[in-house]
C-alpha cells in the first residue's frame, strides 16, 4: 500500500517536473509569479496525487475529473494522461467499476488511435515507462483491466 502511494506522489512530482522548462521560460518574465500562478494545471495535479497519498480518495477523485475536463491533449499531453491513469486508479480503489472502465478505454483509445498527436504517444511512452516497475506494459495493464471489468471480475 505503501509503495502504491508513494507513487502518485511521484507521479505528481514528475508531471510537475515535466512542466519545468515552462515553468522556467515564464518565471524569466516575471519572477515573482509562484508555481501556482504560472503552472496551475500542473499544480493542481500535484495537490491531487497529494490528497490521493492521504487517503482522501473522494476528493482528489472529484478534483481529478474536474481538471481532465481543463486539459486539452495538444498543450499538456503528460498532464492528460497521468490524470486518466490516476482517474483510473481512484475509480478502482472507490470501487466505481463505470468509472474506472471509461477512464481505462478513453487511454486505450488515445494510445491506438491513428489520429492521437505524436507528443500524446510519447506521453503514453513515458508514463509505460514510470509504470513499468510494475512487470507489466501499460497497454496490458489498461487491457486487462478492461477484460476483468467485462466480466464483472
Amino acid at each position: 500500500m505503501f509503495i502504491q502511494q508513494r507513487r502518485f506522489l511521484y507521479l505528481g512530482i514528475a508531471c510537475t517536473l515535466l512542466a519545468l522548462p515552462l515553468f522556467l521560460s515564464k518565471a524569466k518574465k516575471d519572477s515573482s509569479l509562484e508555481v501556482q500562478t504560472l503552472l496551475p494545471l500542473h499544480y493542481q495535479f500535484f495537490e491531487i496525487s497529494s490528497q490521493h497519498t492521504q487517503g482522501r480518495l473522494q476528493e482528489a477523485l472529484e478534483k481529478s475529473i474536474a481538471l481532465q475536463e481543463k486539459l486539452s491533449q495538444e498543450e499538456t499531453p503528460y498532464l492528460v494522461l497521468f490524470t486518466l491513469y490516476q482517474t483510473g486508479v481512484l475509480q478502482k480503489k472507490l470501487g466505481n467499476t463505470n468509472g474506472e472502465k471509461a477512464a481505462w478505454e478513453q487511454m486505450l483509445a488515445i494510445a491506438t488511435s491513428p489520429d492521437t498527436p505524436l507528443t500524446v504517444k510519447k506521453a503514453f511512452v513515458h508514463l509505460s515507462h514510470t509504470l513499468a516497475s510494475e512487470g507489466f506494459s501499460l497497454r496490458e495493464f489498461l487491457q486487462h483491466r478492461l477484460d476483468l471489468l467485462s466480466t464483472g471480475l
